[in-house]
C-alpha cells in the first residue's frame, strides 16, 4: 500500500506480536487469528492514518518483473 507509513507498518507488526504473547492469559472465546488480525490492522492503520511518510522513505511498487528471479527466468513461482 502506498500510503502506510514504517511506522504504521512497525506498530501493526509490534500489535500483532503483542496480541500472541498475551493471548493465552486473555480467556476471550473466540478465534485467535481474527484477535491477531484486529489489533494488528487498529496499529497499522491507527499510526498509519496519525503519522506521516518519514522523509528518507521511498514510496515505491514492487512487480515480480522488478525482482532478479523474474530476470534469471525462474519458473513456477
Amino acid at each position: 500500500m502506498r500510503r502506510t507509513t514504517r511506522a504504521g507498518v512497525l506498530a501493526g507488526m509490534f500489535a500483532g506480536l503483542i496480541s500472541t504473547l498475551l493471548w493465552p492469559y486473555l480467556g476471550m472465546k473466540f478465534d485467535q487469528t481474527l484477535f491477531g488480525f484486529a489489533s494488528c490492522a487498529v496499529g497499522l492503520f491507527g499510526v498509519t492514518l496519525t503519522t506521516g511518510h518519514h522523509p528518507e522513505e521511498h514510496v515505491a511498487a514492487v512487480l515480480f518483473e522488478d525482482l532478479p528471479s523474474a530476470r534469471r527466468g525462474v519458473s513456477g513461482l
